[in-house]
């Protein structure tokens, strides 16, 4: 019921509406942290069933087939692949291929010589050479330098590039 007197609203009233804006205010914040800590839940035990299926991998071809089938199912990527640092070049599945290192800086030397992952949108020769034939798929990328820890004081202490590309 309002308190209304001679047209002015009381301060009881004006207290009660705002704690009412308030307590909204509030509810909204607190479905936005759920609603953010639900998402980083989902994508943790995705992160978790990758890591126990890569330690499970019996080879590098179980291995990769582990790696390829998260990327697919778990992270819904579109567009990604690994580059091997390795003197025979060759292609291990659709997604891995092997290429040497000399090979490899002509075209995202860049990336490799990289400390950090590089995030955004590649150069066509650096996007070409990574994805091959989905290239035409990524509109942006995320690649992360996969280094040794037993040689990552050397100057060899890089061993493949990972790339996962975005339709967006």
């Amino acid at each position: 019921l309002p308190h209304i007197h001679g047209g002015d609203v009381s301060l009881v009233e004006r207290q009660v509406s705002l704690l009412r804006d308030r307590n909204q205010d509030l509810r909204k914040q607190l479905e936005a942290l759920v609603s953010a800590a639900t998402t980083n839940s989902d994508i943790f035990l995705k992160c978790q069933r990758l890591v126990l299926a890569l330690l499970e991998a019996k080879d590098s071809a179980e291995f990769y087939l582990a790696l390829e089938k998260s990327l697919k199912r778990d992270f819904k990527c579109n567009a990604y692949s690994l580059m091997v640092f390795n003197d025979d070049a060759e292609q291990i599945n659709h997604f891995t291929y092997s290429v040497s290192e000399a090979t490899a800086r002509e075209y995202v030397g860049s990336l490799i010589k990289s400390k950090k992952p590089t995030l955004g949108v590649l150069r066509p020769a650096e996007q070409d050479f990574l994805f091959r034939h989905a290239s035409d798929k990524v509109k942006s990328a995320a690649v992360l330098s996969v280094k040794d820890p037993a040689t990552s004081g050397s100057a060899r202490g890089q061993i493949a590039l990972l790339a996962i590309g975005s339709d967006d």
